[in-house]
């Protein structure tokens, strides 16, 4: 079984058009929320192997704090530059095709709406939009990368901060 975990990254600060959209960092809810979730995965015992993240600010942040509370090490964390914007199934499944088959759950931290839209094709259930920090985790009954396919992923987790607060 190969297992997907999109998170979107959690709330950063409002963007005031002065600073790079790029540059965003994490608000303290978006901190607090991202502690919040990597806890429900760890309880849950959903934890990736490997975890690629947009290389935006915000993204890669939520990444590393998820990293943190998982125990994943910073080597399991990688930047994409390619998951920041303009995201198709197409890309994901490049690079899912492309991770090694040792890797039995990967996770991806993106933006929306290409996180939520790619969660939703993935799936054969989910159809809804993920808010900052939420969390959809896709089971495929497949034993190589390249054996995942749009639609075929079953819904394991949906879930999101508000539901903690």
């Amino acid at each position: 079984m190969k297992r997907l975990i999109f998170v979107r990254h959690a709330k950063a600060e409002t963007w005031d058009g002065e600073k790079n959209d790029f540059d965003r960092q994490l608000a303290s809810r978006g901190q607090n929320d991202a502690g919040i979730m990597s806890t429900v995965l760890l309880k849950a015992n959903l934890r990736p192997d490997l975890i690629y993240s947009s290389s935006a600010d915000r993204a890669f942040q939520t990444a590393q704090i998820f990293a943190e509370k998982l125990s994943i090490s910073p080597g399991k964390v990688k930047k994409k530059d390619d998951l920041y914007e303009d995201v198709t199934t197409s890309d994901i499944l490049e690079i899912i095709s492309t991770s090694m088959e040792s890797i039995k759950t990967l996770m991806i931290v993106g933006h929306n709406p290409w996180i939520s839209d790619v969660a939703g094709t993935m799936s054969d259930s989910y159809d809804d939009i993920i808010p900052t920090c939420g969390v959809v985790v896709l089971d495929f009954k497949v034993d190589y990368w390249d054996e995942v396919l749009p639609g075929n992923g079953s819904l394991k987790l949906d879930d999101y901060p508000k539901n903690y607060r």
